[in-house]
């Protein structure tokens, strides 16, 4: 039998070596470099992107080369779900670099941006020119059409099929043009082109009588006199025109010395330096129509208009300057301005969500007097100016009303609002949240975040990319239109649509965008990298070399002469911040957002890029103070190394523009490192103390186990417990805290081999979210969520206590390290008044016992520590209190299980920690269109509440519901609905109001839902 075996499979080999010849095709890869590297590659599909293909240098051509025999119809079955069907991927691996086929226009976005190219019989290749940068723009109406025609090893190309279609003209009869040798087909126009785009379509076919065909555009821009420079709209008031004469056969004509620049105003007589002429003109405010006028060969010749559109601000800007003489608030509007000296009208707004009225709606008076409110919180007041011409500007600013304090607090440039102040950050990648990876399916989900403690989501990017957004490579940050939704994460109605449902939540949203790059498909890139400094976009990106720290990742530079950085390779492109219109077009995105979306603040990608380059001055500080303008209670964050000497110029508070940044060398040094030891423990406590560096009041550390450019903590850890302790003590000490969605489930642990593609299905695959961890993480990072979100001395920061204008040292600490007397027990301290934090961590393997002596701490009391008061001992972790002793605070014995957590808080009074019930999450196979099997009528959330409260319900079929909300007396308060709907699942918001609009008072109320034979009724609580 195994004989039999053997002959059966050497015959079926034998048949399948067979017809892989006799189905494929020996394709010529042709690489034109502009520079003279040492090592070409082509490395692709066919050969497992191994370096087995070298390719030859062929002087001649100046090009290297390559031949291989690939299948006809593409691979069978294709290598990866990303590969394109009939296609082969392919690149050229240039003295260690990844580069794309320059030439090629067909790129797949959602692989890497690899070439490649689809195997038919016949196979066209390079179809020139092209839409490519490195085809570029044709200069004569007599353009050469080359292509190389491949056909099957079996067959022949018939040249007599060979047909070339240009705008719908068609040329035929091109045997001749065709080399069977080289296989290119060299064919010249006969008939000239017009100025523009033109569509070309090559046909073939084989002997066997099988079809082939390409199309591609190219540009033609071949008038005698012309201007290069394109039509462009500018903030500047000079700009650069470029233009040339060219002779009969294409080149520029050297004859030609003089020439014309004229404009409806002015003549400008310029110089024609070897047929080219370069110069730059003052603009007028609008629009300046230019034309180029010369005399070539005894005749006057005059070039198309070029259009430059001069851009003049005539819009007043918008100032409020609060002062306080006692009791008296003065809100003035002085210091307004309008760039045209008008004369401004004024209108005060105040927003109805204040802490108390402060009357001053529809006020129009320049300056406002009113009295200092009572109620405690931040009161933010709005102010429209506006001008004779109608144009106008509006500003918003907040003031802080401080309990037991006579002073109020203005906000200025720096300040942060309390949910800053007090941020506990969930990064949310859409594509990895829910099996549908929508906008809208995580809406259903945000009381999920809600109830684990987090009032801040991060969302990674959001806008229009190459391709859809996936799990692994192309995650968002290729963004090619800046200001529209990725569609293959929804609409921007749905972004609408899950930022409001936040805010009702009290969640804030800040965005992921990229202020170091656009995408290299982004219309800016490409329209630069067609035409060079000729487009009014070429500004936008840096084409000079910066030397700057550029994190290992290396300076690169295009063909065209546009730099990136070498490890994200040219899909990415670098912005520079320097230029006027550069620099207005991107805050203009970024108010967009704001403006159209009511989006929370931002996270700056690759931060460091930019900042290194141009410095603050021209990103960081202009970014800040334009989104401050319009909303002050924003969170800037940006991607850079923010701890240690030399940082503190990124932050608003030393005249940067950041609120945070990443606490980059806590991950690296404490986190990702962690030894598990004694020393460990030291590590981890001096990083967490940033060895006594603050930059400011405002200026906020983000600190992370994990996030979507690093691997799992659970993976690194390969354990569940062990990453416990680090969460207790990255929550409970300073900065804000960040998770990424599905570390509290514990996703990735166990989950493949280190480094991609396993990488990028632990950190961006779709979240299991009954993963392993699931029942002892959630509750866990619940705790410390909620715990940080309820109890000040978590999440205040050191202050300039002294009043020497700085935060160091010397003034009152935040956060102090408490002896245990055990190298494998961490313990410190958050000194607060009244309601001072501690938290204890076991680092190790096995229940420890510690006795700490906080007498000798620095416990924190109105009129100081006593030993004879009694004071409260809350186990916020475990919600247990005892009474203790000032004394007996000098043996405080803690037990830790296993890797085990201690939060508490030692106090005048009794406080336990709110923990409402987690909702279930959306399940991997949960359709939420589905009938709900039952009748039901859901707890509210939140709850407690203020204002607003949701409350979900769901029918087995449609009908009449009636909801309704009493007082505890029986009293009806309010009808929320009354009216036919359909089975599902919905949702109401009461916003704790009564039937005439009036807002309730603090209390338990009813909520009570009828519809047909089914009643339900529950309890909510309204907190003021």
């Amino acid at each position: 039998m195994k004989k039999i075996y053997i002959i059966i499979y050497i015959l079926l080999l034998s048949i399948t070596i067979y017809t892989q010849q006799d189905d494929s095709v020996d394709v010529t890869f042709y690489y034109y470099p502009n520079d003279n590297p040492a090592n070409v590659y082509l490395r692709g599909e066919f050969n497992g992107w191994s370096l087995d293909n070298p390719m030859t240098f062929d002087p001649g051509s100046e090009s290297w080369f390559a031949t291989v025999r690939l299948r006809e119809g593409g691979p069978d079955p294709l290598p990866t779900p990303l590969s394109v069907p009939g296609a082969y991927q392919y690149k050229f691996f240039v003295d260690g670099v990844w580069l794309p086929d320059p030439l090629n226009p067909r790129q797949n976005s959602n692989d890497n941006n690899n070439s490649y190219l689809f195997l038919r019989n016949p196979t066209i290749h390079l179809l020139l020119p092209n839409s490519t940068p490195a085809s570029g723009i044709i200069r004569t109406r007599f353009p050469e059409i080359n292509a190389f025609i491949f056909p099957n090893i079996s067959s022949a190309v018939d040249t007599s099929t060979i047909t070339v279609d240009i705008d719908g003209v068609q040329y035929s009869s091109l045997g001749s043009s065709y080399n069977p040798n080289t296989k290119k087909l060299s064919f010249i126009s006969p008939d000239p082109l017009g100025e523009g785009v033109h569509e070309m379509t090559l046909s073939v076919q084989s002997t066997v009588g099988s079809f082939s065909a390409d199309t591609t555009t190219f540009s033609v821009q071949a008038n005698v006199i012309q201007f290069f420079t394109l039509n462009s709209s500018t903030w500047k008031s000079t700009w650069r025109l470029q233009g040339a004469v060219f002779n009969d056969s294409g080149g520029f004509d050297t004859t030609v010395t003089t020439a014309q620049i004229i404009r409806f105003d002015s003549t400008w007589n310029v110089q024609v330096v070897d047929g080219k002429v370069d110069t730059s003109i003052h603009l007028l405010e609008g629009e300046n129509y230019f034309q180029l006028k010369a005399e070539v060969s005894g005749q006057t010749v005059t070039s198309d208009s070029l259009l430059i559109s001069y851009n003049v601000n005539h819009f007043p800007y918008a100032q409020i300057d609060i002062s306080q003489n006692g009791n008296t608030l003065t809100l003035s509007g002085a210091n307004s301005t309008d760039p045209d000296g008008q004369q401004l009208t004024y209108l005060w707004k105040e927003d109805l969500n204040n802490p108390e009225v402060l009357g001053i709606n529809g006020q129009t008076m320049e300056e406002l007097m009113i009295t200092k409110p009572l109620a405690t919180g931040e009161y933010y007041i709005t102010l429209i100016v506006k001008d004779t011409d109608m144009n106008f500007d509006s500003t918003r600013t907040f003031f802080v009303v401080i309990q037991d304090s006579l002073n109020v607090q203005f906000a200025g440039y720096s300040d942060n609002p309390d949910w800053v102040k007090n941020a506990r950050v969930y990064l949310l990648f859409f594509k990895a949240f829910t099996p549908r990876g929508t906008i809208q399916a995580a809406i259903p989900n945000l009381d999920y975040i809600k109830a684990m403690g987090f009032n801040v989501i991060w969302v990674l990017p959001v806008t229009e990319i190459p391709g859809n957004v996936d799990n692994q490579i192309n995650i968002g940050y290729n963004i090619i239109d800046f200001k529209n939704i990725e569609s293959s994460l929804g609409t921007n109605q749905d972004y609408k649509e899950f930022i409001e449902a936040a805010h009702n939540l009290d969640i804030k949203v800040i965005q992921d965008i990229t202020p170091n790059h656009t995408g290299r498909e982004h219309p800016f890139a490409q329209e630069s990298l067609l035409f060079g400094d000729y487009s009014e976009y070429w500004n936008y990106y840096q084409t000079e070399f910066i030397a700057h720290n550029n994190n290992g990742l290396g300076d690169c530079v295009t063909p065209q002469g546009i730099w990136y950085y070498c490890a994200f390779s040219d899909v990415l492109l670098n912005y520079d911040w320097r230029d006027l219109d550069a620099r207005k077009y991107m805050i203009d995105v970024y108010d967009y957002w704001v403006r159209e979306f009511g989006i929370d603040g931002y996270r700056f990608d690759v931060y460091w890029g930019p900042h290194r380059k141009y410095g603050e001055q021209n990103m960081g500080i202009p970014v800040r103070t334009a989104l401050k303008h319009i909303k002050p209670d924003l969170l800037l964050l940006g991607e850079d190394d923010g701890v240690g000497v030399g940082t503190e110029v990124l932050y608003a508070d030393q005249g940067g523009g950041l609120d945070a940044s990443y606490d980059s060398r806590l991950y690296q040094d404490a986190i990702r490192s962690f030894t598990f030891n004694a020393s460990g423990v030291n590590t981890l406590h001096e990083k967490l103390d940033n060895n006594g560096f603050h930059p400011g009041e405002n200026s906020y550390f983000l600190r992370f186990m994990e996030n979507q450019d690093e691997d799992r903590i659970s993976y690194e850890y390969d354990s569940f417990e062990k990453t416990m302790p680090i969460a207790t003590s990255v929550f409970m000490a300073p900065g804000i805290p960040q998770m990424l969605n599905g570390q509290e489930v514990g996703f990735g642990k166990g989950m493949g081999a280190p480094g991609e593609p396993d990488l990028n299905d632990r950190r961006r695959g779709i979240i299991d979210w009954d993963f392993g961890g699931r029942a002892l993480l959630t509750p866990h990072y619940q705790k410390l969520a909620q715990i940080r979100g309820q109890f000040p001395a978590f999440s205040q920061h050191r202050l300039d206590t002294n009043g020497d204008g700085q935060v160091n040292n010397q003034d009152e600490s935040d956060f102090d390290r408490v002896t245990t007397g055990n190298g494998i027990v961490y313990s410190f301290l958050r000194p607060y008044e009244d309601s001072n934090g501690l938290t204890v961590v076991n680092f190790s393997n096995s229940t420890q016992f510690v006795t700490l002596d906080l007498t000798s701490t620095n416990l924190r009391f109105t009129g100081g520590f006593d030993p004879g008061t009694t004071y409260w001992i809350n186990d916020l972790y475990n919600n247990t209190s005892t009474q203790s002793l000032g004394s007996d605070l000098s043996s405080f014995s803690v037990t830790l299980p296993v890797y085990g957590s201690a939060v508490y808080t030692i106090s005048t009074e009794e406080e336990m920690v709110i923990l409402p019930p987690i909702p279930p999450i959306v399940s991997a196979d949960e359709n939420l269109n589905t009938i709900p099997e039952e009748f039901r009528l859901f707890q509210n959330f939140p709850n407690p509440f203020n204002p607003t409260t949701n409350i979900r319900f769901s029918l087995v079929e449609p009908g009449n519901v009636s909801i309704k909300i009493y007082d505890v007396l029986g009293g009806e308060v309010k009808t929320l609905v009354n009216e036919f709907i359909n089975s599902g699942i919905h949702t109401l918001i009461w916003n704790g109001d009564d039937n005439f609009g009036n807002n309730v008072s603090s209390g338990i109320y009813l909520y009570r839902i009828e519809s047909g034979v089914f009643t339900d009724a529950k309890k909510m609580i309204l907190l003021k």
